[in-house]
C-alpha cells in the first residue's frame, strides 16, 4: 500500500517516546536525547514496513509528518528522518535505567491483559486494532519468555490515565474471539507480582535489559 496516513503512523510510532525508550536498536541510532537522524532506508528495511511501496510514496508521506522532519539529500534514497523534538533524558545512566524510569511514568495509563492464545503472523496488528476501539493507544507490547515465545498476555499503554480508567470501568469487558480476558491495571499487576516475589511464590526478574517489550518496542519491526 502507499497510504500516506498508514506510512506516517508506523514511522512516527518508531520514533515515539513509547517506542524509543524500549527499542534498543533505534535508541542507539538516535543516540537518545542527542537526537541523531536515521537513514529512511534503514526504517523501510524493517519487516513491518515492507508493505509500504514504492519508496517514493514513503518519502512523500514523511514530508507531511507533524512530529518528524525529513532531511532530503541530493541523491534519492539517501533521505534521513529526525524527531522535531528530542526525546527527554530520563533518570539513569543506561538505557535499561531510562526504560525503568519511563515505564514507571506510564503505569498509571497502562493495563495488563491475558488470554490471547498462541501467536500468529497477525497477532500484533490484531491486538492493536482490538484495543484501538476503546481509546487512543500509544503502544501494545506482547509479553514474551526468555525464549521469545509469546505468553498470551500484553501491556497496553493508553494516551492518558483517564482513558485507562474508563476502559477498566467498562461494565462489560471486551472479549477476544468470544473468550473472556483477564484484565487489570498494570499497577495492580506489578503489585501482585511483587507480593508473590516477597512470599517466595515467584522468582524475581534478574534484569530489565529485556525491556519487557523484547527490545523492539510495542509494534515490532
Amino acid at each position: 500500500t502507499d497510504d500516506p496516513d498508514e506510512i506516517r503512523k508506523q514511522i512516527e510510532f518508531y520514533f515515539s517516546d513509547s517506542n524509543l525508550y524500549q527499542d534498543k536498536y533505534l535508541f542507539g541510532l538516535v543516540k537518545g536525547s542527542a537526537n541523531r537522524s536515521v537513514p529512511l532506508k534503514t526504517i523501510t528495511s524493517f519487516k513491518r514496513m515492507q508493505r509500504f511501496q514504492p519508496y517514493s510514496a514513503v518519502v512523500a508521506a514523511m514530508r507531511e509528518s507533524e512530529t518528524l522532519d525529513l532531511i532530503e539529500k541530493t541523491r534519492p534514497g539517501e533521505e534521513e528522518i529526525v524527531r522535531k523534538v528530542p526525546i527527554e533524558a530520563m533518570h539513569g545512566e543506561t538505557q535499561g535505567e531510562w526504560f525503568k524510569s519511563f515505564e514507571d511514568s506510564t503505569k498509571p495509563r497502562s493495563i495488563y491483559a491475558k488470554g490471547f492464545g498462541e501467536e500468529t503472523a497477525k497477532t500484533q496488528i490484531e491486538i492493536e486494532e482490538f484495543f484501538a476501539r476503546y481509546g487512543q493507544v500509544k503502544a501494545v507490547r506482547l509479553r514474551r519468555t526468555a525464549q521469545r515465545v509469546f505468553k498470551g498476555s500484553v501491556f497496553v499503554e493508553f494516551d492518558t490515565p483517564e482513558t485507562q480508567k474508563e476502559f477498566l470501568e467498562m461494565d462489560e469487558k471486551p472479549k477476544w474471539h468470544g473468550k473472556q480476558l483477564l484484565i487489570m491495571s498494570k499497577e495492580q499487576y506489578c503489585a501482585d507480582k511483587e507480593a508473590d516475589i516477597k512470599a517466595g511464590k515467584l522468582l524475581p526478574n534478574p534484569s530489565y535489559e529485556k525491556y519487557q517489550g523484547d527490545g523492539k518496542g510495542g509494534r515490532g519491526r
